[in-house]
C-alpha cells in the first residue's frame, strides 16, 4: 500500500508542538485585537480592515500567479474579483468616519456605500463563479493577462 501524500501533513504524530506554538499565537493576536478594541475602535477597524484586504490581495496574487497551472479559469476570475473587492475595501476603510481624509460633515454614509460596494461585488462574483466553473473560460483578452 503507497502512502498518500495528500494526506501526509494531516496525519498525527505524538509530538506536534508547533501547532501548540500555532494556537498560541493565534491566542495572542485575538487578545491584542480585543484590548485594542476596547481602547480604540477605530484603530481595531482599521487593523481588522486591513487584515481583510491583506487576504483578498493575497488570494489574487496567489491565484493569478499560478493561472499557468490552473486547469479552471474560474478561479483566477474569483482572484481578479478579489483584487477589486481589497481595492474598495481599502478605499472604504480610508473613508471611514473618524479617519480624516474625507470631509466631516459627510458622515458616515460614503464608508458604508463602498463597504456595501465591496458586498455586492464580492457576492456577485461568488454567484457566478459556479456558472463559470464548468465553462471554458479565456481570461487573455484582459491586457495584463496574456494567456
Amino acid at each position: 500500500m503507497e502512502k498518500n501524500l495528500y494526506l501526509e501533513p494531516f496525519r498525527r504524530t505524538e509530538n506536534q508542538p508547533e501547532k501548540w506554538w500555532t494556537l498560541l499565537g493565534f491566542s495572542i493576536i485575538l487578545l491584542v485585537f480585543f484590548i485594542v478594541s476596547q481602547i480604540n475602535f477605530l484603530m481595531f477597524h482599521t487593523l481588522a480592515e486591513l487584515f481583510a484586504i491583506l487576504v483578498a490581495w493575497s488570494l489574487f496574487v496567489i491565484l493569478c500567479n499560478n493561472k499557468d497551472r490552473i486547469e479552471n479559469k474560474a478561479l483566477v476570475f474569483v482572484g481578479i474579483a478579489y483584487l477589486f473587492v481589497g481595492g474598495i475595501d481599502l478605499v472604504h476603510t480610508l473613508s471611514y468616519s473618524g479617519m480624516g481624509i474625507l470631509e466631516p460633515e459627510r458622515g458616515a454614509n460614503p464608508a458604508t456605500q463602498l463597504w456595501i460596494l465591496a458586498r455586492y461585488v464580492e457576492s456577485i462574483s461568488l454567484l457566478l463563479f459556479p456558472f463559470l466553473f464548468f465553462r471554458s473560460t479565456h481570461i487573455g483578452c484582459l491586457p495584463f493577462f496574456p494567456s
